[in-house]
């Protein structure tokens, strides 16, 4: 969004601004977390039973949040993965999306959230390993090469 900016100036300031904003709110939610551990230890979701204890309209409210943060994480993963295997908006497409979509409602429905969570991050952090290896291997291989063309 800076790039498109007409204003240098207006750029730097939103970023600052922006920033000061998310660690303002990010130093709120550590405060209270940190003033009320022993009654969200066994919490699965501390941030919801925190803004359920201010207000329960609020935890409410949250929990929404929550709701939507998830939709708007799974669906485009679901996405990327069926796109692999079928043409946009096709019947096979929309079948396989069905499926995959199926499957993860009914092992999310099975497995506790905090297994689930445990699970999908391990995994997450391999796969990072994994793609930062080759990242590293494609950058080192092709200054390699560069240095060997000169």
């Amino acid at each position: 969004m800076g790039a498109s900016s007409d204003n240098k100036n207006e750029s730097i300031l939103g970023t600052i601004m922006g920033a000061a904003g998310f660690s303002l709110a990010l130093l709120i939610i550590t405060l209270g977390i940190m003033a009320n551990i022993e009654e969200l230890s066994g919490s699965l979701v501390p941030n919801l039973a925190l803004a359920n204890k201010v207000h329960p309209v609020l935890g409410s409210i949250f929990s929404l949040i929550v709701v939507a943060g998830i939709y708007t994480t799974a669906v485009p993963l679901l996405w990327q993965a069926v796109a692999r295997f079928a043409e946009d908006k096709t019947p096979k497409f929309r079948i396989l999306t069905v499926v995959l979509a199926a499957a993860g409602v009914f092992v999310g429905l099975l497995v506790p959230f905090d297994r689930l969570v445990n699970i999908i991050y391990v995994i997450n952090g391999y796969v990072g390993i994994l793609l930062f290896a080759f990242m590293a291997y494609k950058t080192i291989t092709v200054r390699i090469l560069k240095k060997a063309q000169e």
